[in-house]
């Protein structure tokens, strides 16, 4: 597919841009399909400069963020919508062959990423509550899965029988981190934030399909990515890289890949994303800044083939007179990226 020099790309922008409500977005087709249409990123924009947007939620009124895999399906995900317009915030289930979407919640705003389990629970946080709940992925037993004070970022062991989440008796002050039993109220300390030893670990965290937790943490006055195995009962923080040595900025996601041999981190402020080694916590640059767009959170499927990122462009709008406006903000929306041959696709969810 050829794709518009900058020059025409900028002049049909212009052209159609007559009325401030115009927004003009990138011209790269959307598909819905596993199949067809893959893409190479693009090398030029017509966009504003990323330092000088506003990094919040625009009034464009389609949301598409934290997109989430099936641990058990690769052609299906997980994410979260909202239209601001509407004033609809919906959880949905997505298949990628078949377009078909599942609505799991109604009117509930959802922060972080959901976390899906190999039971069929989805998992979430609820703003602003500050609560977990779960739902079944076709839509059905919603409920609340916490009390009390504050809980986040939600992420099921490998089994699916327990979740793990942050804990903050006041929020923003000293957390555990909790693993509690699907079927049964009662809770275990993975992580006391008394002990002087974890209490710079980070809320989140990410768990791999052999039950390798991976986190972020202070070690050494340095900060550094470590893993766990929650088989063990026994706290063992492993450092693994220290990620300041890979790039200047530390507005980072991450998760791992569809084994525990490597895990990506993803650079909100540049687009950039790493492939981390466990082993020896080597490194490589797996995608390259881009200036059209930002990805934020990440995923890997379960075979091994795709990554689905939120990715986020930057626009303008015009004025009536063919000006350009001061930048308005940003647009989230969902794209995979191929692993192997490092091609996009953006999907078509409108």
């Amino acid at each position: 597919m050829k794709r518009l020099s900058s020059l025409t790309l900028l002049g049909l922008i212009l052209l159609t841009s007559c009325k401030k409500d115009k927004t003009p977005f990138p011209l790269e087709p959307a598909y819905n399909d596993l199949e067809h249409g893959w893409m190479d990123e693009p090398t030029e924009s017509d966009f504003v400069n990323p330092q000088t947007v506003t990094p919040f939620f625009t009034n464009y009124k389609y949301q598409y963020r934290v997109p989430q895999f099936n641990p058990s399906n690769p052609d299906e995900i997980v994410y979260y919508y909202e239209n601001s317009e509407a004033n609809l915030q919906q959880l949905v289930k997505y298949n990628l062959k078949t377009t078909q979407k599942t609505i799991l919640t109604n009117g509930l705003r959802i922060i972080e990423e959901p976390s899906w389990s190999s039971q069929g629970w989805i998992a979430f946080a609820h703003y602003p509550s500050y609560q977990i709940y779960l739902v079944k992925d076709d839509g059905t037993g919603l409920m609340q899965f916490t009390e009390n004070s504050a809980n986040l970022y939600p992420a099921w062991v490998s089994d699916g029988s327990c979740l793990t989440y942050s804990y903050e008796p006041v929020l923003g002050n000293l957390r555990n981190l909790l693993k509690q039993s699907i079927n049964l109220s009662l809770s275990d300390t993975i992580i006391h934030m008394n002990d002087p030893n974890y209490n710079h670990v980070s809320r989140d965290r990410k768990i791999s399909r052999n039950n390798q937790m991976l986190v972020k943490m202070s070690f050494n006055n340095s900060g550094y990515y470590a893993s766990h195995n929650l088989n063990n009962p026994n706290l063992n923080l492993h450092p693994i890289v220290d990620f300041m040595t890979i790039d200047d900025y530390n507005a980072m996601f991450y998760c791992w890949s569809h084994s525990s041999e490597y895990f990506f981190l993803s650079y909100y402020s540049t687009g950039k994303i790493y492939k981390v080694r466990v082993s020896d916590g080597t490194y490589e640059l797996f995608r390259p800044q881009y200036y059209a767009n930002w990805i934020q959170t990440i995923d890997a499927s379960p075979d091994g083939k795709y990554l689905v990122a939120e990715r986020v462009d930057m626009f303008n709008v015009f004025e009536e007179d063919g000006s350009i406006a001061p930048p308005t903000g940003l647009r989230h929306r969902i794209q995979l990226i191929d692993l192997e041959t490092k091609k996009i696709k953006i999907l078509d969810l409108d």
